[in-house]
């Protein structure tokens, strides 16, 4: 009798541990994915990393020792396995490398075409020789500059496409709102009051560019058809 009391103890004693493992395992499993998830807003491959590492432990913790043991002594599953591995790392691979991408699209340097306006007498070795006139400098129909093209100073107009003007205002905090189709149209409404139009490279640029300047521009207001 008392033999049997004991046996049904320890069977309520492993039932309650079963769950209280099992429970923590799924606990650790959430907040491993919510450090993944987090790591990826904020942009910090360490938290990516231990949330990986808390997955992967609770859902080991949820297997059992024993049947992952069982499961390395299979050839074929190991081999299963291995892929599984190669998969979701090149997964994770392709990953980040779509986050560079994105992260870029706000600090890549925008190259710039010049058209020459006029050619100066003064001959040079390097646009520090160039003095810019002074008409030019309080001109307002173009940012004109001044470079050092062919020994000779020549005077320069930037030549930007609409698509850089839209980059260079979301990164100078100018916009007030976006509008953009499924055609890659997308409208930028400045907040004085001003607009400009253009195609984005590849749908949902805008958006990636904009959240890249959230936390230093605030909130833009987004839309799409």
């Amino acid at each position: 009798m008392n033999n049997e009391t004991k046996t049904q103890s320890n069977k309520k004693e492993f039932k309650k541990y079963k769950i209280i493992k099992i429970f923590l395992c799924v606990l650790v499993i959430i907040l491993g994915t919510f450090m993944i998830v987090f790591g990826e807003y904020d942009d910090s491959p360490g938290a990516q990393g231990i949330g990986l590492l808390m997955v992967i432990g609770g859902i080991c913790g949820l297997i059992g020792k024993k049947k992952i043991v069982k499961l390395m002594e299979n050839k074929k599953r190991n081999i299963l396995l291995v892929i599984i591995f190669f998969i979701v790392a090149i997964t994770v691979f392709i990953y980040n490398m779509e986050i560079d991408r994105k992260a870029n699209l706000n600090f890549a340097p925008i190259e710039v075409d010049y058209k020459i306006v006029e050619v100066l007498e003064e001959e040079c070795l390097s646009y520090s020789d160039c003095v810019l006139p002074t008409e030019y400098a309080l001109s307002s129909s173009c940012p004109y500059s001044v470079k050092c093209i062919n020994s000779q100073c020549s005077i320069v107009c930037p030549q930007i496409t609409e698509w850089d003007r839209i980059k260079q205002a979301v990164n100078n905090c100018n916009v007030k709102s976006v509008m953009q189709t499924h055609a890659r149209q997308v409208t930028v409404e400045l907040k004085n009051g001003d607009t400009i139009e253009a195609i984005e490279p590849e749908i949902d640029d805008i958006f990636d560019i904009v959240k890249n300047t959230e936390d230093r521009c605030g909130k833009i207001i987004l839309a799409t058809e």
